[in-house]
């Protein structure tokens, strides 16, 4: 009957553990990739506008591509506001 007791216990505890650890492996690694996926559309934004000195009408439509990008790449984040301007590099 010990036996049987041990893989109760350890289904009860040990499973649920494990089980958290990964869900917070998963939940950081796509916060990473979110972070990831926008410094890199900031990034582009501010090459880009200093390549081609944008204009304001350009600038703007450009920002929307961008944060339209960022809509379908990023997992959790829903913080989709970029802005072109020279600062950035």
């Amino acid at each position: 009957m010990w036996v049987r007791a041990s893989y109760t216990v350890e289904n009860a505890v040990i499973i649920p553990i494990f089980s958290m650890i990964i869900i917070i492996i998963i939940s950081i690694t796509c916060s990473i990739h979110d972070e990831i996926i926008k410094e890199n559309v900031i990034s582009q934004t501010a090459i880009e506008n200093e390549l081609n000195d944008m204009s304001i009408d350009r600038k703007n439509e450009f920002e929307k591509i961008a944060e339209g990008f960022l809509k379908e790449r990023c997992i959790f984040s829903h913080d989709y506001e970029v802005r072109v301007d020279n600062s950035s590099i």
